[in-house]
């Protein structure tokens, strides 16, 4: 079955992903209710969403996905490749910690429970849509909590002229402080893979130097 696409009108274009039909349907009946919203597109699965998203190009994506952070890594990463300018909003609880920002650094911009109120519905993706984030006061009081714990990076000298990128610099610094590459990885918000990249290419760079 093909997913269901809504009427249009002059908002922001939304679509809804979830396995759970009653779900859709009532989000989609809300969000068409409130004259919003431009689209109200919904899929069963992340292929469907993948699609859709590809054809219509939502402003957000509220998205279902299962609690596993490798699973909501991968469907993020799904999605945005069709609509890398998609705004995507996770439907289900938000979690406060560091979990909840692994799906923030994933790509997400925040959180709506299943069971949020119509009217809160419509606020919050109203507000992403024109670049809020969906998170709770408890979850942005942690997160400045986390931030002000976090001790201040420390950086080695700077030559004027250097082969490195500032990336690669940051890398550099973090990697001499004994941090893991999952780490690394985490503090700049990028993958593994590209922490395993920049390394690569600091030992060429840096073994060019030695005498």
């Amino acid at each position: 079955m093909s997913p269901y696409v809504g009427p249009r009108s002059e908002g922001p274009r939304v679509l809804l992903v979830s396995p759970d039909l009653e779900r859709r349907e009532a989000a989609s009946r809300t969000l068409q209710a409130s004259g919003r919203f431009s689209m109200t597109g919904t899929a069963a699965s992340v292929e469907e969403a993948a699609r859709v998203a590809a054809e219509f190009l939502p402003d957000v994506v509220l998205l279902e996905v299962p609690p596993d952070g490798l699973a909501i890594r991968l469907t993020l990463q799904t999605v945005l490749e069709s609509a890398p300018a998609s705004k995507i909003v996770i439907w289900r609880r938000e979690e406060v910690g560091e979990r909840g920002l692994e799906v923030l650094q994933a790509g997400a911009a925040g959180f709506v429970a299943p069971g949020i109120d119509r009217h809160a519905l419509v606020r919050t993706l109203t507000g992403v849509a024109a670049g809020e984030s969906a998170v709770s006061r408890r979850f942005a009081t942690w997160l400045i909590a986390r931030i002000r714990a976090k001790p201040e990076r420390r950086t080695g000298m700077r030559p004027v002229r250097s082969k490195l990128t500032a990336r690669e610099w940051e890398v550099l610094d973090l990697a001499a402080a004994g941090i893991s590459k999952a780490a690394i990885a985490r503090d700049l918000s990028v993958t593994v893979g590209t922490v395993s990249s920049h390394l690569r290419s600091l030992s060429r760079k840096l073994s060019t130097d030695r005498p």
